[in-house]
This record gives C-alpha cells, sequence and structure tokens, in this order.
C-alpha cells in the first residue's frame, strides 16, 4: 500500500481499522480493552471512528493487543551491510539543525 498517496485522513483511518480488526479477532470488546489497557472507553471509541487518539494512549493498546513492535519499523535507519556504509554514516550523523 502507498500511504504517500493518502490523505492524512485516510492514513488515520486505515490504522484505526486496522487496530479494530486486531481487537474483533482477538475476541474484545473496546470495554474490555479499555479496562485491559486503561484507555478511557471514550478514546477507544473515538480512535475507532475516527482514527484520533494520543500517541500514550495507542502505545498502551498496541501494547495490550500484543503489537507493540509493530512500531519498531518509525524512523528506523536503514541497517548498514558493509564498513564503507558505517564510515559514511558516522560522517553525517546530525545531532541538530541549524539555520
Amino acid at each position: 500500500m502507498n500511504l504517500t498517496l493518502m490523505t492524512d485522513k485516510e492514513i488515520l483511518t486505515l490504522i484505526a481499522q486496522r487496530a479494530k480488526d486486531v481487537r474483533i479477532s482477538n475476541n474484545l470488546r473496546q470495554k474490555d480493552l479499555s479496562k485491559n489497557s486503561e484507555v478511557p472507553l471514550s478514546s477507544i471509541r473515538v480512535f475507532e471512528r475516527s482514527g484520533v487518539i494520543s500517541f500514550v494512549y495507542l502505545i498502551k493498546l498496541l501494547r495490550t493487543l500484543d503489537i507493540i513492535e509493530e512500531l519498531d519499523c518509525l524512523f528506523k535507519k536503514e541497517e548498514i551491510t558493509d564498513l564503507q556504509s558505517a564510515i559514511a554514516e558516522v560522517n553525517v550523523s546530525r545531532k541538530r539543525v541549524r539555520k
């Protein structure tokens, strides 16, 4: 799936639908997920309807649904496969942005 062609709203809706599918496949009601994750039921309802949720609550839901590892690929650097790439990575590793 090419997320670059999707709007922000479409991406949020897609993430919410996938989370809902996982919840249902685990035979959890929204109420059960709320209790197990300590995320308010109202937040879960809004999330599944609109995709809007705080990042902290999303982490709690992912952990409860046992899919927290899905976050590992966010902002992940490519793995270095050779010495030249490792040296180049060290030389261009930036710590801050200047204007």
